[in-house]
């Protein structure tokens, strides 16, 4: 069994515990927000076995916020501890048999991170919310938003993998996320992949063996990377052996930007907006 997660209200009297697993997801509702006095509020549930109150039980105050939905907090400072509902809730009588806990009175970290938000169409416009985490109506399976394509994969068909991903790895400093035989999978920033496909094995799903760019040409793909520290990039393309194409300039539509081939042939790009 897991060990327990434990967890306190502001002043010290109250004192709980939770038994993983747990399952932590980010609520909107207004009943939430005005309750927490938050934009949202993140919230894990655990069978309500799973849970006790290991001190305060006395300073315990339960509120019904709306028929058969309790919410419990400290009688002193006020904190919010836990969420629960009864058999008779004409809403969540299904959820009878599980406590929410907020995960900011924990003083143990979560087994596992959030997985959702609940009510987003209550979100508040004020506060913004850029994680890739499912979003639904209400406490339904409706999603919100849910584009019909998301980019999230590049794959690139290389000569040489073990020359490729030491050439991206030593330019970007990304970690490798899957390495099997004739391919590697890099992790980019804001859940972005690029994969390197040898080029035989990429033939595996396409059923026909991309094209190799011949030496001192290049490939009509372009990779388009925003950078923090432009000069520092370029560097480190230079010395990760990337072939310049054009150095760094103020280029059409406001970026300063600097062209760069890397072993394949493939366009990189880094830039910074200066707008």
């Amino acid at each position: 069994m897991s060990s327990p997660l434990h967890g306190r209200c502001l002043c010290g009297a109250i004192h709980v515990e939770l038994t993983p697993p747990t399952e932590p997801s980010h609520c909107h509702c207004e009943s939430c927000r005005r309750a927490h006095a938050a934009p949202v509020v993140t919230w894990t549930s655990v069978a309500a076995d799973r849970f006790r109150v290991v001190r305060g039980e006395d300073q315990l105050q339960r509120h019904q916020s709306s028929p058969g939905t309790f919410r419990c907090f400290c009688r002193t400072c006020g904190s919010s501890m836990a969420c629960y509902y009864t058999a008779d809730s004409p809403t969540f009588a299904y959820l009878a048999d599980e406590v929410y806990v907020p995960v900011a009175v924990l003083t143990d970290p979560l087994d596992t991170p959030p997985e959702c938000h609940w009510s987003f169409e209550e979100h508040v416009d004020w506060f913004e919310f850029e994680d890739d985490l499912p979003r639904f109506r209400a406490k339904g399976d409706e999603r919100i938003g849910e584009p019909a394509a998301r980019h999230v994969l590049t794959i690139l068909a290389v000569e040489d993998l073990d020359r490729a991903a030491a050439f991206y790895r030593a330019a970007f400093g990304w970690p490798v996320r899957v390495e099997a035989p004739g391919y590697v999978e890099l992790e980019l920033p804001d859940g972005h992949r690029l994969g390197l496909y040898q080029r035989e094995g990429f033939a595996g799903n396409t059923g026909q063996v991309p094209v190799g760019v011949p030496e001192g040409q290049i490939a009509g793909t372009e990779l388009y990377l925003h950078v923090v520290d432009l000069d520092q990039a370029v560097r480190r393309l230079v010395v990760a052996g990337a072939r310049l194409l054009s150095p760094v300039a103020r280029r059409d539509w406001g970026d300063q930007a600097a062209y760069f081939a890397d072993p394949d042939g493939h366009v990189l790009v880094v830039a910074r907006t200066d707008r």
